[in-house]
């Protein structure tokens, strides 16, 4: 039932959850209808279309028991192979897939909203919905698994939800289940762990030993995950080849901007790319001690008052915190180290919790100011603030599908990356990587050498020039550029030369041997075939 102050906030027809949740599916649907249309895109390759474990007999098993797969998220890995058996390389399927995946997430958290704090359900599930910052994970196809792991995350919510209501232990177990399959699907939703003690206090103020004891089993599967994470992000993604040159200091001021910096984004929808440009951390700066220390003061004064505001405010803002903790810089994330402090995706699990702290801060501020206003102005407000749900709804959904345009194909996709940030010299690289691909050779040597501009160490920019200029019999050249792609990533040059020409070490070694230079090749190169 709608409390009177809630009611000011919708027109009567909205009052019907029927007609929410259509409302709610409309929405997604025609926001996210454009993406149906879009090619694959960066990643994909790895993920779907060039994946041969997903295309082998024995994909299943592979995908299961190996890591053949580039990270070991076997559930979002299965999907993918059982999709491919149904349409192969066509892309849409796979968009389908996506959009019906975030739908039903809204739907999830529309529901389990309803069972916590009715009265900004429909507002949180909307945001959810057509939130632009939420199109970089619906939109494209790698981060399938941001959505299958919410889709277990929420599941699980609602399990423990109805435990915590009838202390059957059905609902544990069924937890438990969701919880598992949510590791599964990608391990950062290993955050669940701080649900059961979080909500308990949220509901009694306390938190009891039962409490924790039930979290014991949670924790433990959390931190296996998390540790074999840890382990193949490091070494079979390549975060431990990057140093990650942030002092601890350095790494505090970059956590409480990171903290902000979604929150910003969420509040003001109006600047979102690919990657980020990185900001200037320095310690001698002291203002830039205020965003860490803005976080500090932040937790302790929703602490303090948390009898006027409520508890929940407070379990939101630390469950935010603890949800991005492994996105905040302290820990070796690849994308992080190589490309940019801050993604889009890496928060699609946190936005639940965000929403819902925005939605009812803002509810909290409305409830101050309602007997004032309604009294005088009952019909100006009621139009105002519908007006404004429209307003906010419709700027987001355009915004959103603006940017859905930009995944449309890999040449969109890094094109609108450079237009937003042409700082971004993976965009340059990746581009050079593409026409090289449609042998438009002379634009990709551009394209390269403004990577290399960017990022001196961008090693497999050298890699591709020194390749072209060995086949376009600029040997010199040629040379020149396989000394800086050794100087760039040193005893890996040669594996990556394999990849990108075969029999471009072959010349390697005439090169030297004619010019009598020491050679710079590792012993199993050495050899002539």
């Amino acid at each position: 039932m709608v409390s009177n102050k809630s009611s000011v906030l919708l027109s009567p027809v909205f009052h019907s959850k029927k007609f929410q949740i259509v409302f709610i599916i409309f929405c997604a649907f025609l926001v996210y209808l454009p993406s149906l249309y879009n090619d694959f895109i960066w990643d994909d390759d790895s993920y779907v279309y060039s994946n041969d474990t997903i295309k082998s007999p024995d994909g299943l098993h592979d995908i299961w028991f190996s890591h053949k797969t580039p990270q070991y998220y076997p559930i979002t890995f299965t999907s993918f192979l059982i999709e491919y058996a149904l349409w192969h390389d066509n892309p849409c399927g796979y968009h389908v897939v996506n959009v019906l995946l975030h739908i039903i997430n809204a739907c999830l958290l529309f529901f389990i909203i309803q069972c916590l704090y009715p009265r900004v359900a429909f507002f949180v599930a909307l945001l959810f919905a057509v939130h632009p910052i939420q199109v970089e994970t619906v939109a494209w196809i790698t981060e399938r698994k941001n959505l299958l792991s919410l889709l277990f995350f929420l599941s699980a919510t609602t399990q423990y939800i109805k435990f915590n209501q009838t202390e059957k232990y059905r609902y544990y177990t069924c937890m438990c289940i969701f919880f598992v399959c949510a590791l599964l699907s990608k391990s950062i939703s290993a955050c669940f762990v701080f649900v059961p003690v979080l909500y308990a206090w949220w509901r009694t103020g306390t938190v009891r030993r039962k409490n924790i004891l039930l979290s014991l089993p949670l924790l433990f599967i959390g931190l296996i995950s998390a540790l074999h994470t840890s382990y193949l992000e490091l070494y079979k993604v390549g975060a431990y080849k990057f140093d990650w040159e942030l002092s601890i200091f350095e790494r505090v001021i970059l956590a409480g901007r990171i903290f902000w910096f979604y929150i910003y984004q969420i509040c003001l929808p109006i600047n979102f790319m690919t990657f980020y440009p990185n900001w200037d951390i320095n310690v001698s700066v002291l203002w830039q001690w205020l965003f860490p220390c803005s976080v500090i003061v932040a937790a302790f004064l929703l602490f303090y008052y948390r009898k006027i505001l409520g508890r929940g405010v407070v379990a939101l803002f630390l469950f935010y915190g603890i949800s991005i903790f492994p996105v905040l810089g302290f820990l070796k994330v690849f994308p992080m180290i190589r490309f940019s402090y801050v993604a889009d995706h890496f928060t699609y699990l946190s936005t639940p919790a965000l929403f819902l702290l925005i939605c009812s801060s803002v509810l909290f501020l409305w409830d101050t100011i309602y007997d004032r206003l309604y009294i005088r102005y009952e019909r100006e407000v009621r139009t105002f603030l519908v007006a404004m749900v429209i307003v906010i709804t419709f700027h987001m959904a355009l915004t959103s599908v603006a940017l859905i345009q930009g995944y449309r194909n890999r040449f969109t996709f890094w094109e609108t990356l450079i237009k937003k940030n042409p700082k971004a010299w993976m965009g340059y690289l990746s581009l050079g990587f593409d026409y090289y691909a449609l042998d438009e050779k002379e634009h990709a040597v551009e394209l390269f050498k403004q990577a290399i501009e960017l990022n001196p160490a961008c090693e497999l920019a050298y890699l591709y020039l020194a390749c072209h200029y060995y086949k376009t019999e600029h040997y010199d050249a040629s040379f020149h550029y396989w000394n800086k792609a050794v100087a760039s990533c040193g005893r890996r040059a040669p594996d990556l030369a394999c990849f990108v020409q075969p029999e471009f070490l072959d010349f390697i070694r005439r090169y030297q041997k004619e010019k009598d230079l020491e050679t710079r090749l590792p012993k199993k190169y050495n050899q002539e075939k």
